[in-house]
């Protein structure tokens, strides 16, 4: 360890983003890089979800139940936190992140969410090769018209948050307020789209 007061510009995170394979994203028309895309989803996944019993990789799940299947978390995005912060592991229970997702750059903190792994101190999950996990899920934020649900996955020993890129999507609605949707699929072709990945 070092003193803190001595250091200067440290790196917090990683960012990068990843869709599965299966993802409808991988099946329409190219976009940038969509090959590398894949491969980082497929070495995150095979990383911190592991193979499956007949040896292919485990899609992200939503809830943490892989037998019972469910929703498949197959674009998302890979935060991957400085051994700084992490240290050993990120504590259960701690995980707090707020982030701005309205449809325009300069109202982006117009409509907010604030992703947290509340409770996990008590209900984490173990069936991972990287170690125990936690569910994030996205509570109401501003304006009051946001919902919440399950978002993502946070990997406390790795140090790794992966997050839905659904948490990016914005639809207006006709009285104005902003939704979180994470079963919509965020690719689409009308305006409402607002996660561009190049």
């Amino acid at each position: 360890d070092y003193p803190y007061l001595s250091s200067s510009a440290n790196q917090i995170f990683d960012i990068t983003v990843g869709i599965a394979a299966s993802s409808a994203m991988s099946a329409s028309s190219p976009i940038s890089q969509q090959e590398k895309k894949i491969n980082i989803y497929n070495q995150m996944a095979q990383v911190l979800a592991g193979h499956d019993h007949t040896g292919s990789i485990q899609l992200f799940d939503e809830d943490g139940n892989i037998l019972a299947g469910g929703t498949k978390l197959r674009e998302c995005y890979f935060f991957n936190f400085a051994r700084l912060l992490s240290k050993d592991e990120i504590k259960k229970g701690s995980f707090s992140m707020e982030l701005g997702n309205a449809v325009a750059f300069a109202t982006a903190n117009n409509t907010r969410l604030t992703i947290t792994d509340a409770g996990a101190q008590n209900d984490f999950r173990v069936n991972s090769p990287a170690g125990e996990y936690g569910i994030l899920s996205a509570s109401a934020g501003e304006p009051a018209g946001v919902t919440s649900g399950l978002c993502g996955l946070i990997y406390y020993q790795a140090g790794i948050a992966v997050v839905t890129a659904s948490v990016f999507r914005n639809v207006a609605k006709s009285d104005g307020k902003a939704e979180y949707n994470p079963t919509v699929v965020i690719y689409e072709t009308g305006s409402s789209s607002v996660l561009f990945l190049t």
